[in-house]
């Protein structure tokens, strides 16, 4: 009697101990595999879930409300909410990174930059229709790059954008955990084997975190005007990626007379276009740098935008900055762009409502021998990645297809 008794205390405690860690199983996950695909143009992704052809996709805002508001899909579980259970609550997103040659010649125009962006960030979270609508412009004048139907260009794509979506530029406590978590989860994937792979917490963020101009910029903000004047003549090559994330760069070239002061502001240049290549940035009612503006689909192209000197800043996500710093690219994170704001997508037919729900409807593929099949938009993503560190916690096997 004693022996059952105690494993019943021991057998309690191991569920207790497994529902405050977060970590869902399977009763028998090793039966369980969930195949994993790699669709780098991510507007690609409703079309290949309306057809059939992957059973869910997971993706950065605003493409995740594309199938909820044509009625064909909807999200059933958002980035936050990827197990364990709080761990990747209002996680890192986007950051922007820079060259650190290109900031180290260029410390004036890249401080005026920064305070342009930090103040459109802080437009884009106190006015979040007029924001949505400018996003949605940029985004409209993109057609063939990002949506799969033309109706979906407006203001109701990015207003239906998950609610826990922040804009930030504050390298808070917080945030700086979190870029170590994704350091955690990609180590334990075996994604970083060069500078990061056996790193300390302190050097680790030390290699990963320029955060000087920023502090120098949000100073600049608080007094009212740069402590240093940028030289005329200079330029500055801007990546980004199609995503209301990067709605700070897209308010700050066609709403700059909304967000100018004395750190200056962006005006777009040339033919008129919804989605500008070229913007200046205009000081003292003169030109002081020509701003070239540059899209991309994914975190990886930027990275080797910026490593072959393309570029000299960008907007891009988390991990494939983290990973082209491990691979030696000279690189800083200026400060965070926002946190959050991903959604895994099913149809809505599926059965699949959170993430237990997901782990089950994956078993039940599995055991019928038709395994479910999830689209990602590129290996070393933060969707890659945390979708990885997700199953694997929950003890489910990913096979890569693509």
């Amino acid at each position: 009697m004693r022996s059952i008794l105690l494993g019943l205390v021991i057998g309690g405690l191991l569920l207790v101990v497994m529902s405050l860690g977060g970590c869902l199983t399977l009763p028998h996950p090793e039966n369980t595999t969930v195949n994993l695909t790699y669709v780098p143009t991510v507007g690609d992704m409703p079309r290949l879930l309306q057809r059939g052809e992957v059973d869910a996709y997971f993706v950065w805002h605003p493409y995740d409300v594309i199938e909820p508001l044509t009625g064909t899909g909807r999200v059933a579980v958002y980035s936050g909410d990827f197990p364990p259970a709080g761990r990747w609550r209002d996680h890192p997103c986007c950051v922007l990174v820079a060259r650190s040659e290109y900031v180290q010649k260029n410390p004036a125009l890249t401080e005026s930059i920064l305070s342009v962006l930090i103040r459109s960030s802080e437009f884009a979270t106190a006015h979040p229709g007029e924001s949505a609508n400018t996003v949605a412009t940029w985004l409209g004048g993109m057609k063939g790059q990002t949506f799969t139907e033309p109706d979906v260009y407006n203001s109701e794509v990015l207003a239906g954008s998950d609610p826990s979506m922040k804009y930030s530029t504050e390298p808070t406590a917080q945030w700086r955990e979190g870029i170590l978590r994704f350091v955690y989860a990609m180590r334990g994937q075996g994604t970083l084997m060069g500078r990061l792979r056996d790193s300390q917490d302190q050097n680790t963020l030390a290699m990963l975190l320029d955060p000087a101009p920023s502090m120098r910029a949000h100073e600049d903000l608080a007094s009212g005007g740069l402590l240093q004047v940028p030289d005329l003549g200079g330029s500055v090559r801007i990546g980004y990626l199609p995503t209301n994330h990067h709605a700070s760069l897209f308010i700050a070239v066609m709403q700059g007379e909304e967000v100018e002061g004395a750190y200056g502001s962006l005006q777009p240049q040339g033919d008129g276009s919804l989605t500008p290549k070229q913007a200046s940035l205009i000081f003292g009612n003169r030109s002081a740098a020509e701003i070239h503006l540059v899209p991309a689909r994914n975190g990886k192209e930027l990275m080797d935008l910026l490593a072959n000197g393309t570029l000299d800043l960008a907007l891009s996500g988390t991990v494939p900055v983290i990973q082209a710093i491990d691979q030696g690219v000279p690189i800083g994170i200026l400060m965070p762009v926002n946190t959050e704001g991903s959604g895994l997508v099913v149809r809505n037919d599926s059965p699949a409502k959170d993430w237990k729900s997901l782990l089950k409807w994956a078993q039940e593929r599995s055991d019928a021998g038709e395994d479910i099949t999830i689209a990602v938009p590129g290996k070393g993503t933060i969707q890659d990645i945390m979708i990885r560190y997700a199953f694997n916690i929950s003890e489910v096997s990913v096979r890569p297809t693509i």
